[in-house]
C-alpha cells in the first residue's frame, strides 16, 4: 500500500517539478532500497531515469528546431517562439495511471507537439507515444489592466485551456458556461471542476461570475506577486483513496507475482523440499507482512501451473519440477 501511495505522489512531484531537492527524493530512495530490497523501489529509479532522458530530449528537440530556423530565416532570426513545450516521455509500466484527459490546445502548441512527435518517431523507430495531459503544467503570460500588468500563471491544462478563451476579451466582456464548453471541448464534469478552481473565494480568483451567469476577468486582482499559482485543485482526485478496492487488488496482485518468483526460486535451489520450510523461507525473503492463508494459494496455484508437485506419499513434501 505504502509502495502504490509513494508511487503516485513522487510521479506528481516530479511532473510538477515540485520537489524541493531531486538528491533528497533520490536519498529517500536509496534509504527504501536498503530497507526493502532493490526490486521494491525498480519502478521508482525507472522514473528518475525517465526524468533525465527526457530532459536530454528535450534539449535536443529545441537544439533542432532552432537550427531549422537558422536554415529557413537566417542567423539573425529570432528563436525565442511564442509558444515553448518541454515533453516528459514516461514508459507506461514505470508510472501511476491516470484517467484520459481530451484537452484542446492552441494551435501553436499543437504544431509544437506534432513536431516532438515526428522527431521522437524518427529518433526511436517503433515506439509510439500517446499524449497524457492530465498532469500537464502550463505556464501563460497574460497582461491584465493596471495596476496588474503582467503576470505568469501556473495552471493546468484545463485551466489554461479556459483561460485562454478570454485573450484579447476586455473585464467587461463575458463568457457563459456553454461558451466555454464549447469553445475548449471539455466535458460537462472537468469544465465545472476547473471553473470552480478559477472562481475559488478563498483566494482571489481569476475569474468572476456575474449576474447573468458568465464568467469575466477579474478586476481587483493583487498586483502584488508577478507569478500565481492556479494549480491547488487541478491534483485533486489524481491521486487514490486509500481504501480504493482497485489499490487493494493491485497490492495483493504485486504481491502475488512476488511470491511466485520467490517459491518457484526457492524449489529450483532445494529441489525437493518440506512445507514448513518452505513456509519459513518465504516468510524470511518477503519485504511485506507475511499471511501463512496467503502463501499457501500461491503454493496450490504453482502446483496448478506445474512448476511444482506434491509427494506421493507425503504431502507435506514438494517437488521441483524442471
Amino acid at each position: 500500500m505504502f509502495q502504490i501511495k509513494y508511487r503516485e505522489l513522487l510521479a506528481e512531484r516530479l511532473l510538477s517539478d515540485s520537489s524541493c531537492s531531486p538528491e533528497h527524493e533520490q536519498a529517500a530512495v536509496r534509504d527504501l532500497k536498503k530497507e526493502c530490497g532493490s526490486s521494491y523501489v525498480v519502478k521508482f529509479e525507472a522514473m528518475f531515469k525517465d526524468m533525465e532522458t527526457s530532459r536530454m530530449q528535450s534539449f535536443d528537440f529545441n537544439i533542432k528546431r532552432d537550427a531549422m530556423k537558422r536554415k529557413l530565416f537566417g542567423e539573425g532570426a529570432n528563436l525565442k517562439a511564442a509558444c515553448e513545450i518541454s515533453v516528459r516521455v514516461l514508459t507506461t509500466n514505470s508510472w501511476p495511471s491516470y484517467p484520459e484527459l481530451e484537452v484542446k490546445l492552441p494551435k501553436k502548441a499543437e504544431a509544437l507537439q506534432e513536431a516532438f512527435r515526428v522527431y521522437y518517431v524518427k529518433k526511436f523507430n517503433g515506439r509510439k507515444l500517446t499524449w497524457q495531459p492530465y498532469l500537464t503544467t502550463c505556464v501563460i503570460s497574460a497582461n491584465f489592466a493596471a495596476p496588474v500588468g503582467s503576470r505568469e500563471l501556473v495552471c493546468s491544462a484545463a485551466q489554461a485551456s479556459v483561460l485562454l478563451q478570454f485573450k484579447g476579451q476586455g473585464p467587461e466582456n463575458t463568457l457563459s458556461m456553454s461558451q466555454l464548453q464549447e469553445a475548449t471541448e471539455l466535458s460537462q464534469e472537468l469544465l465545472s471542476q476547473t471553473i470552480d478552481s478559477l472562481t475559488d473565494l478563498s483566494r482571489t480568483p481569476i475569474l468572476v461570475s456575474g449576474v447573468d451567469l458568465g464568467f469575466f476577468i477579474n478586476k481587483e486582482l493583487s498586483a502584488s506577486t508577478p507569478r500565481t499559482l492556479l494549480l491547488n485543485s487541478k491534483s485533486t482526485g489524481s491521486i487514490e483513496a486509500f481504501d480504493d478496492p482497485q489499490i487493494s487488488k493491485k497490492v495483493f496482485k504485486d504481491r502475488a507475482y512476488s511470491m511466485d518468483a520467490k517459491l518457484v526460486r526457492l524449489m529450483k535451489i532445494h529441489k525437493t523440499i518440506t512445507h514448513s520450510e518452505l513456509m519459513e523461507k518465504l516468510a524470511s525473503q518477503v519485504v511485506f507482512p507475511f499471511v501463512p492463508a496467503d502463501a499457501k494459494k500461491r503454493i496450490e496455484n504453482l502446483i496448478d501451473r506445474e512448476y511444482m508437485e506434491r509427494d506421493d506419499k507425503n504431502h507435506e513434501l514438494y517437488h521441483y519440477l524442471p
